[in-house]
């Protein structure tokens, strides 16, 4: 028992050490403007270990940001680590915090108010931890006298808890991990849909190289970067979003890139592993679909167990 009242005061004590901290970076945005700046120029700085191979680790990339406040043309610079997680193509709008007094800015992402989340989670934990050391050993006893046909209001309270932890963790799912399932047998269709109806405008583009993500002990994981001409914009660079086989890409050769005529954003075909695999993504989709829906439905059980324990 003093293992968890020593566990819940240090959570609690961490968790409130969070939200104060991120209370006083909330408070710096009080006066600032929500915007949607735009991306005008992608810069790379690329290591190459190599004369066709980009360390994605070892790179940066440097965007520039328009946007415009009170009436007034703002440039904004930002450095990202690596090329992946940076933007891909210029005209891409990003939501920012912009203070025009101070001039100070940010990617709205960066400010989301998790202090209310940190705030309840230490509050949570410390009752807990009140609770376990004046009454710890009628809890422990409640707790394991709970049955579905006897029920005790502590064991209720516990179980309506951990329902919430579960249903939180159901939803994360469906928000996370159910589109990165279904991604890969439904993007090849809709790409061939929107092929069928005339969405695209094929363009020539040059691979410049591939981009290397280090994975770990799973190697490494490859992204090909084109050089291309947009009709509007001009010599442009692009990279894929999702991992491709290294043998299919070639430095210095000419690939057909499909432009979106309405987004302006950039694909390639799918290749025919790709069109295979759409057969074999069902299982692991419906598995991940199985295994969120297992999570909700456990955690309305808990609930329902929690409310005939009053």
């Amino acid at each position: 028992m003093r293992i968890i009242i020593v566990c819940c005061l240090f959570l609690s004590i961490i968790f409130l050490l969070l939200a104060r901290a991120n209370k006083s970076r909330k408070k710096t945005w009080v006066k600032a403007f929500r915007l949607k700046a735009t991306v005008t120029r992608i810069r790379y700085s690329e290591s190459r270990p190599s004369r066709d191979i980009i360390d994605d680790d070892k790179s940066s990339t440097e965007v520039t940001l328009g946007f415009s406040c009170l009436g007034q043309d703002y440039e904004k610079i930002r450095e990202y680590k690596g090329i992946l997680k940076a933007p891909s193509r210029p005209g891409i709008r990003l939501p920012i915090l912009f203070d025009p007094a101070t001039k100070n800015w940010c990617l709205s992402r960066e400010a989301r108010p998790f202090w209310i989340l940190h705030l309840i989670l230490a509050a949570f934990f410390l009752i807990t931890a009140i609770a376990f050391i004046f009454r710890g050993n009628y809890i422990l006893t409640e707790l394991s006298d709970y049955r579905v046909e006897s029920p005790n209001l502590t064991g209720g309270i516990f179980l309506g808890i951990l329902g919430i932890f579960v249903l939180a963790a159901a939803i994360a799912c469906f928000i996370f991990f159910i589109p990165l399932c279904f991604r890969p047998f439904f993007d090849p269709i809709l790409w061939s849909i929107k092929y069928v109806l005339g969405a695209f405008e094929p363009v020539e583009a040059r691979c410049t190289g591939l981009i290397r993500k280090d994975k770990g002990e799973d190697g490494y994981s490859y992204y090909p970067l084109f050089a291309y001409t947009d009709p509007q914009r001009g010599r442009m660079q692009w990279h894929t979003s999702r991992e491709k086989a290294k043998k299919h890409f070639r430095m210095g050769e000419i690939y057909t890139l499909y432009l979106d005529k309405k987004s302006g954003v950039c694909s390639l075909m799918p290749s025919s592993s790709e069109i295979v695999s759409i057969f074999f993504s069902i299982v692991p989709a419906v598995f991940g679909l199985f295994f969120t829906l297992s999570l909700a439905f456990v955690a309305l059980v808990m609930f329902y167990c929690a409310v005939i324990s009053f």
